[in-house]
């Protein structure tokens, strides 16, 4: 996931792969701040999740929104599993 993860980071922002790491800051990649709001609806689309407002507020550099993704795809396979 992770490798994925940067890369979509890269892509998403214009920048070779890299150039990002798990330290990348998000404000200096970002443009303007429609940046981050479009950069997380493509992360919930991608993965199939939902951003709530405080995990946006937590979210600084890569690491930050990587770990945040990996806990909830985590959550939502296991809410799959107890379904089935």
């Amino acid at each position: 996931m992770e490798k994925d993860f940067l890369e979509l980071t890269a892509q998403f922002f214009g920048v070779q792969r890299k150039d990002i790491s798990r330290a990348t800051k998000i404000d200096s990649l970002e443009r303007n701040f429609h940046d981050r709001i479009n950069f997380s609806f493509e992360i919930e689309k991608r993965y199939q999740i939902e951003f709530e407002d405080q995990d946006l507020q937590k979210a600084h550099s890569v690491k930050d929104y990587l770990e945040i993704v990996k806990k909830k795809v985590q959550r939502r396979s296991e809410g799959y599993k107890e379904a089935a």
